[in-house]
């Protein structure tokens, strides 16, 4: 009798841990992207205390002449100085430097850096501080979880 009840315990405990692990699990939902006024239609999940983004795509919508090399690079100009994107390497490089600046964000509990159908995905979170730290180029990022959306705009000065 002991073992039986043991093992209905114990089958019931394997069922709430299965149950628990489907549902605290969220696996993001997907979502419209607004950059400038532009919508962007790709490569872009909310969770819930972030969002997935298109880099090279953000980047062009903000304005940049983004000229891809044809391979996996990509160049652009932001304050007089050239910076380098490799997809495959999952890089964003000064000009001249190898330091990459797709780095997690100081504070920041999630990092992405993926690749997604030749595109280079990064978290809202790396996104900000790419542009507010290392490009000086604040922008804010507004993520809206009820609607679906993000939007990007230039921060005002």
């Amino acid at each position: 009798m002991k073992k039986i009840m043991f093992l209905i315990l114990a089958a019931m405990l394997l069922c709430t841990f299965v149950s628990c692990e489907n549902n605290t699990s969220d696996k993001g939902k997907q979502g419209a992207l607004v950059v400038e006024g532009q919508t962007i239609a790709k490569h872009t999940t909310i969770y819930p205390e972030y969002a997935t983004l298109p880099l090279c795509d953000v980047i062009s919508a903000l304005g940049f002449d983004l000229s891809p090399d044809g391979k996996d690079r990509a160049y652009f100009l932001c304050n007089d100085v050239k910076y380098e994107i490799c997809i495959s390497e999952k890089t964003l490089t000064r000009e001249g430097s190898n330091e990459n600046y797709l780095i997690c964000a100081p504070g920041s509990s999630h990092y992405v850096c993926d690749i997604a159908n030749g595109d280079l995905v990064v978290d809202s979170n790396t996104l900000h501080s790419l542009f507010y730290t290392f490009l000086n180029y604040p922008i804010d990022i507004t993520i809206d979880g009820k609607n679906s959306c993000v939007t990007v705009k230039v921060r005002s000065q």
